[in-house]
C-alpha cells in the first residue's frame, strides 16, 4: 500500500468514527507525529556532535602524534 492510500484509507476510516473518536484518534495522531519530530531533532543533534567529537579526536591523535615524532629518541650511528 502506497503512503497515499493509506493516507486516504485512514481518511475513509477516521470519516466513519463517531466525532469524539476521531477527534481523540487524531490527537494522538499529532502527539505521535510530535514526538517523532523532537526524536529525529535529538537525533540530528547527536549525529553533529558525533561529528565534531570525531573531528576533535582526530585533530587531538594527529597532535599526539606529532609530539610522539619530535620526542622520539635521536640514534646516532659511529662510521
Amino acid at each position: 500500500m502506497t503512503k497515499q492510500a493509506l493516507i486516504e484509507h485512514t481518511v475513509a476510516i477516521m470519516n466513519k468514527l463517531p466525532e469524539d473518536k476521531a477527534a481523540e484518534i487524531a490527537r494522538f495522531a499529532n502527539l505521535l507525529m510530535e514526538s517523532n519530530n523532537k526524536l529525529s531533532q535529538v537525533s540530528d543533534q547527536l549525529q553533529k556532535m558525533r561529528e565534531l567529537l570525531t573531528r576533535q579526536l582526530n585533530e587531538l591523535n594527529v597532535k599526539r602524534d606529532a609530539t610522539h615524532l619530535t620526542e622520539a629518541p635521536t640514534f646516532h650511528i659511529k662510521a
